[in-house]
Parts: structure tokens; C-alpha cells; sequence
């Protein structure tokens, strides 16, 4: 099985909509609370964390399984977003290393804050947090000297601190932790299975039915075949089974019921009718992005056979190079493959070349092909002996970068203009 994020859900909106009433919406959600302090202190070792992040759960596709319920995990991005949040990172960040760089000088200028003006104006959320530690000791005051003594325990234990420069130092220590070990925290997650909670204390049939209006707003607002195709096959065969359950004899279903599963079932229906008219549009290929400014990125670690470290390190030295690459010589297009050929990319170039390269997570191999672009359709529904045979095949070899430099600097005549402009056309 491969885990597959498929989508956040709101843990208070699927406790109002689908709770079956075992428990009250309090303990339930402080059921999640006190699951997911646990996972985090596994990982950081911390007695509290700011919050215990259970606004939103994540929903795992299970590929030997397709039912709609998949599974139910803690959500790494909610974590992810407070993240940036507490250290005033504002706009959508990628969660990679240029990220945790970014993360990384945001606790150094913590470390420089010298008054409560500055922690105020330069980190907002920390100030609150300081701001609710001061009242908690306060309070902690009106109490007995065992129960102050327990208390103040408990506060110092959870890096708070009551002198401004304590509260900075622990506070940078704390988050640099959780800067560095936020992908063990994110590998954790993924060990974690709601899924007997939920089927205790929740109407499954609503919360499917939940789970499916939910994908379906997420299809029904995008073109994007990618992200359709994501849902899709999960989708129909659901389907298949809300018909299965409006002709079963052994239910009895309420007209409002009723007429919910015949309104989602049909929606289902549009969407892969939908898919389809996109399908034979873009055949098996989607315009993905046209690049005015490319930023060269560190490139992961490949998906390769067991323990086979010397090929990984070989394709991780390569991806790095494309990508340093592509970002030198930047192409008018980049189309990515669906479909079969999931995981294919072209990079297209203003004279017709066409430079088809493989995602190492989908192909061991990285070799590249080149051909013009007239015959892009035909090539690229030929397998890879075939295409390797008609094409410019290019492996990886000393001296690539110069062999497909001299390709796609050729200088472009107008039919090669002419030829771009009708791909455009049609794909777009």
C-alpha cells in the first residue's frame, strides 16, 4: 500500500454532520487532542505544544482499497502551517530545504528580540503565547503552595519562562527542534489510524457521503485532469455503490435520503463525463506551466530498488542537474504526461524541439528523447523501444547538456513558430 494524501477534512464540521451521538462534540474532539499530544511528544519530547493541531484530519487513499473512507490520519499540513505562523512566515511555502532555511533565520531573529515591543511587532502569535503564560501564572498565584508548586512545574515544563529573555531563549530552542525533526513528526503521522474511532463514534454512511461531496467541489471547480483523476476512480466506485443501496430491499430510505444520494450519484456521473470530454481534449498530455522565472530546486530521493544507494545517489546527482539545467534554458512550455504516461515531461522550445525527460519517482531509467514537435502526438504513443529507435535518444553521458543546448538554440523559422502556435492551440 502507498500512502496518498487525498484531502484535509474539518474535524468539527464531520463531528457536527456525522457524529452518531455516543459521544458529545467536547470529548470527542479532546479524544484527538489528547491522541495527537502524543504523537508530538513522541516525536519533540515536549510536554505542550502551542496546540495539539486536530482542526483538520488528512484523508489517505488506500491503493488496495477504494472505498471513500480510505484512511483517517493527523494532518501534517495543519502542523505545517502553524509552523509558519508562530515564526510570522506569511504566503504558501513549499515544505522542503529552501523552507527550512527560511525557518531556520526566522529563530535567529528571534534570538535578537531584546523587548516585548519588538517580540510584538515581529512575532505576533509568540507575543499572545507570552501574553496567556503571564495570565496562567497570575492565576497559578490564587492557588495552594502544593498546587502553585505542580503548576508552576507544569508551565516552565512547556518552555514558557516569565522573564522575556527566558521565554526567547526556550521558545527559539523549542522551534528549532521542531524545525529540524518536522519530517519525523510528518513520518509519524503516517502510523497513526483513526479509522476504529471513527467507525465508533461516527455515522460512516454520512461521513462518506461527507467525503464524497468534498471531492467532489474540489473536481467540480478545476480542469486540471491531474487532480480529477486523483478522486475519479474513487468517486465511481462509490457510485456503484449508492445505487446499489437506493434498489437494496433490506434498507428502507427516507425520501430526504433519497433524493441526496441521487443528486450526489448524479453529480458523480457529470464528473466523469466531464473527465472524459477533457481526456479526448488534451488526449494524454496537460500544459502545466509556461515559465517567465525558474528557480532550480534540490531534487529528492528517487524511488529505487531496496538498497541499491550507489543508483539512488547517480539519480539524485542527475535530477539535480536537470533541474539546473531547465532553469538555465528556459522552455517556452512544460507539459506534463497523464495518464500512462504519468510521470513523463516535455520541455518545449520556441524553434518545435521537444525535449521528453522522465520523473525519476515514476522511471528508473533517465535517459531523455528529443523530436520536433509535428510529431509529438505520434511519438509520444509509441513505446519507449520504438521511440527510442525514431527519436534523438539521449543518455546521460559527458557532454549531454552541450548536445541538447546546440538542439534547442537552433534558431526558429517561421514554420517552426507556426507549428508551436497550432500545439498551443489544441492542448491549451
Amino acid at each position: 500500500m502507498e500512502d496518498i494524501p487525498m484531502k484535509n477534512i474539518s474535524l468539527e464540521d464531520i463531528i457536527d454532520t456525522c457524529s452518531n451521538g455516543k459521544k458529545t462534540k467536547e470529548a470527542i474532539l479532546e479524544d484527538f487532542s489528547i491522541a495527537n499530544r502524543e504523537n508530538i511528544h513522541e516525536i519533540f519530547r515536549y510536554k505542550k505544544f502551542h496546540n495539539d493541531f486536530t482542526d483538520f484530519l488528512t484523508i489517505y487513499k488506500d491503493e488496495e482499497n477504494d472505498d471513500i473512507l480510505g484512511i483517517i490520519r493527523p494532518c501534517y499540513y495543519e502542523f505545517f502551517i502553524n509552523l509558519l505562523r508562530s515564526l510570522n512566515i506569511k504566503g504558501i511555502r513549499i515544505d522542503n530545504e529552501e523552507t527550512t532555511i527560511e525557518l531556520l533565520q526566522q529563530i535567529d531573529k528571534l534570538t535578537d528580540i531584546k523587548t516585548i515591543r519588538e517580540l510584538e511587532n515581529e512575532f505576533p502569535e509568540l507575543y499572545k503565547l507570552l501574553v496567556e503564560g503571564r495570565f496562567y501564572m497570575i492565576n497559578v498565584r490564587n492557588k495552594s503552595l502544593q498546587e502553585q508548586k505542580t503548576l508552576k512545574h507544569y508551565y516552565y515544563s512547556c518552555a514558557m519562562k516569565e522573564s522575556l529573555q527566558g521565554f526567547i531563549k526556550t521558545q527559539a530552542e523549542a522551534y528549532k527542534r521542531y524545525v529540524l525533526d518536522r519530517y519525523k513528526y510528518g513520518l509519524k503521522t503516517l502510523e497513526v489510524d483513526y479509522n476504529d474511532y471513527i467507525k465508533e463514534y461516527f455515522d460512516v454512511e454520512k461521513l462518506n457521503m461527507y467525503i464524497a461531496e468534498t471531492y467532489l467541489n474540489v473536481c467540480e471547480n478545476t480542469d486540471d485532469l491531474i487532480s480529477i483523476d486523483k478522486y475519479l476512480p474513487t468517486l465511481l466506485k462509490y457510485s456503484e455503490e449508492l445505487r446499489k443501496s437506493i434498489k437494496s430491499e433490506d434498507k428502507k430510505i427516507d425520501y430526504e435520503k433519497r433524493y441526496r444520494i441521487i443528486t450526489l450519484n448524479c453529480r458523480i456521473i457529470n464528473l466523469r463525463d466531464r473527465a472524459e470530454k477533457l481526456r479526448n481534449k488534451k488526449v494524454n498530455w496537460n500544459i502545466t506551466h509556461t515559465p517567465r522565472k525558474m528557480i532550480a530546486r534540490k531534487v529528492g530521493q528517487p524511488r529505487i530498488a531496496l538498497f541499491d544507494f550507489k543508483k539512488i545517489e547517480r539519480l539524485k546527482e542527475i535530477n539535480n542537474e536537470k533541474s539546473e539545467f531547465y532553469t538555465k534554458n528556459k522552455p517556452l512550455l512544460i507539459v506534463t504526461g497523464l495518464k500512462g504516461l504519468r510521470g513523463y515531461i516535455a520541455y518545449i522550445y520556441q524553434n518545435g524541439e521537444v525535449i521528453l525527460d522522465k520523473d525519476s519517482k515514476y522511471h528508473k531509467n533517465s535517459a531523455m528523447y528529443n523530436f520536433h514537435i509535428v510529431d509529438f502526438e505520434e511519438f509520444t504513443k509509441l513505446d519507449t523501444q520504438e521511440l527510442k529507435s525514431k527519436s534523438t535518444w539521449i543518455s546521460h553521458r559527458k557532454g549531454w547538456q552541450e548536445k541538447i543546448e546546440e538542439i534547442i538554440n537552433r534558431e526558429a523559422n517561421e514554420e517552426d513558430k507556426k507549428e508551436v502556435k497550432e500545439f498551443i492551440k489544441k492542448y491549451k
